[in-house]
């Protein structure tokens, strides 16, 4: 018995770890208003935090660890405006452009996906929102 709870105590442990959501130092935590797709899954308006995986890949999930996991590029610009993401809406539809960190001139834009694509093709009318983005504290934990 006592083997039994030595071997289940890490688990045990770790299981309300996972479950929180917690932030990492460089996430970023932002508030949507508005249902919008990132890659090719549509996620509701809510609080997310956006991870960067590594060069290739930023993650952006909120608290019930509803997310996606986008292909982006690195994409420059002329001069630092804040952090932000920048989305494209099509009428009703809006899709995750892009994701910039104030400092630094260089950000991470996001591969189109076939449903954006599809209406690039099709001749649709973009428009442009930005939502501001804001650091959690490196020493501070917290749940979306």
């Amino acid at each position: 018995m006592r083997w039994n709870l030595i071997a289940l105590l890490p688990l045990m442990l770790a299981t309300p770890l996972l479950s929180t959501g917690q932030t990492r130092p460089g996430d970023t935590v932002v508030n949507v208003p508005f249902s919008f797709f990132a890659g090719e899954q549509q996620l509701p308006p809510g609080r997310y935090i956006v991870s960067p995986l590594d060069e290739k890949n930023v993650r952006i999930f909120n608290s019930q660890t509803k997310g996606a996991l986008v292909a982006t590029h690195a994409e420059t610009r002329a001069h630092a405006n804040g952090s932000n993401l920048v989305f494209h809406r099509y009428g009703d539809r809006t899709f995750l452009s892009s994701v910039w960190i104030s400092g630094s001139s260089v950000g991470r834009e996001v591969y189109p996906s076939r449903a954006e694509q599809d209406l690039i093709q099709q001749g649709q009318k973009t428009d442009v929102a930005e939502v501001s983005l804001w650091r959690e504290p490196a020493s501070r934990s917290s749940r979306p």
